[in-house]
């Protein structure tokens, strides 16, 4: 079939829709995207792209119709308007032009919830199937992320994604949690729990030159505000500061990404004089595994709100397959399956004290309990986050038949 993707966000920026993209090619499916000009996590256009209205890239023989990107648009509520406007206006025209040709439209949805527009428009006009892969909920996080909600921008947000969510013949969600709000704008059934799932890289031997400190703490991702990082520093300090034992003195939290809130972080390290807090930007997805092999705990955590509560986040796949001990500081669907599957340990988000705490008692884990966590998270991840089984939900969704 020929299978037109939609989404904010393509190659050469690092998400899981490239992963599966490549697979349906080796299918034997045609498959063409329609997204922005590549601009994240930096907030510019990538070196060796112009920011043009339109234009057409390729990667290998797959066809990339690129329309224009709001740069910087983190920085101010205006731009981020217009970045929630500018693909669903530009991607229309896109549609209306080379929507007829395709079978089947698939939206991969991890921005504004507007990127789903454009393939709205083609299914109006030439009757195509469009599913809906879904990785954030709106409007809550419209509202959380600062926009002032109003009886005019709650109705105007609600029919919005109702319309979309009529139009379109299957949603895909990542978390069950997922289906307590969707459900109050679309029929249930058409939700289908699809979690993401962790692209597969060797694992290397333990890199100790990449990280110095007896025990290391990692967090990698979007360095956001919603990342709830200013409590993991703080509690870091804290624990820093108990002395309880002398190995305290030598754990290390290091901080892998980039993000709105990166500067913001840095000065806070500075301004406090908080000791053994490594920076170390964005590094490519292909040399993460060194950096989790390096680690001795990962860090996954959220800001508490009960919409980010429903979140499991892409990297929690990725942890699993490390088998090293998650450090969840977040509430809701994370710490619940940490908790289940005895996976790591969980502290309260907004409590610096219990943060505190829970650094200090991962340092105290046995060689026993971390070989038991190994086999557990590995199990997890066979079970419930295996990519073939996925891919084949996926792909049977999109080519269902459509009348």
């Amino acid at each position: 079939m020929k299978i037109l993707v939609v989404c904010d966000h393509f190659y050469p920026e690092e998400f899981l829709i490239n992963d599966l993209v490549q697979e349906w090619v080796q299918m034997g499916h045609e498959v063409h995207a329609l997204t922005q000009n590549p601009a994240y996590p930096f907030g510019v256009v990538y070196k060796g792209y112009r920011n043009r209205i339109f234009q057409t890239t390729h990667w290998g023989a797959l066809k990339i119709y690129r329309v224009y990107t709001v740069q910087k648009f983190h920085q101010r509520v205006l731009r981020k308007i217009l970045n929630y406007l500018s693909f669903p206006i530009l991607g229309s025209y896109r549609a209306i032009t080379i929507g007829r040709k395709y079978d089947r439209i698939f939206v991969y949805q991890v921005g504004p919830l507007t990127q789903a527009i454009p393939a709205l428009v083609a299914h109006k006009l030439y009757c195509k199937r469009i599913v809906l892969w879904s990785f954030d909920i709106w409007p809550d996080t419209v509202f959380a992320y600062g926009f002032k909600r109003t009886k005019l921008s709650s109705w105007l947000l609600t029919r919005l994604i109702k319309s979309i969510y009529k139009n379109c013949q299957s949603i895909l969600i990542p978390s069950e949690g997922f289906k307590q709000i969707y459900q109050k704008y679309t029929e249930l059934p058409k939700l289908k729990y699809t979690p993401a799932w962790c692209i597969q890289h060797e694992r290397p031997e333990r890199s100790g030159f990449l990280f110095q400190g007896t025990t290391n703490f990692t967090f990698a991702g979007n360095v956001g505000k919603v990342q709830n990082l200013t409590n993991v520093i703080l509690g870091f300090h804290q624990a820093l500061e108990s002395k309880i034992n002398l190995s305290i003195s030598n754990i290390r939290l290091n901080i892998i990404g980039d993000g709105s809130f990166l500067e913001d972080l840095k000065k806070l390290v500075q301004s406090k004089a908080i000791p053994n807090v490594i920076f170390w930007g964005r590094q490519p997805q292909a040399d993460m595994a060194k950096y989790y092999e390096a680690s001795d705990f990962l860090i996954i955590s959220l800001d508490p709100d009960p919409v980010y509560d429903l979140y499991i986040p892409a990297k929690f796949q990725s942890y699993l397959q490390t088998g090293k001990p998650i450090l969840s500081i977040m509430n809701g669907q994370v710490p619940n399956l940490i908790r289940t599957h005895d996976i790591g340990l969980t502290a309260v988000p907004d409590n610096l004290n219990d943060i505190a705490d829970k650094f200090i008692q991962c340092t105290r884990l046995s060689a026993d309990r971390l070989n038991t966590i190994r086999s557990n998270a590995i199990k997890l991840l066979n079970e419930n986050f295996d990519r073939s089984k996925i891919i084949a939900q996926i792909t049977k969704e999109v080519m269902m038949d459509f009348k």
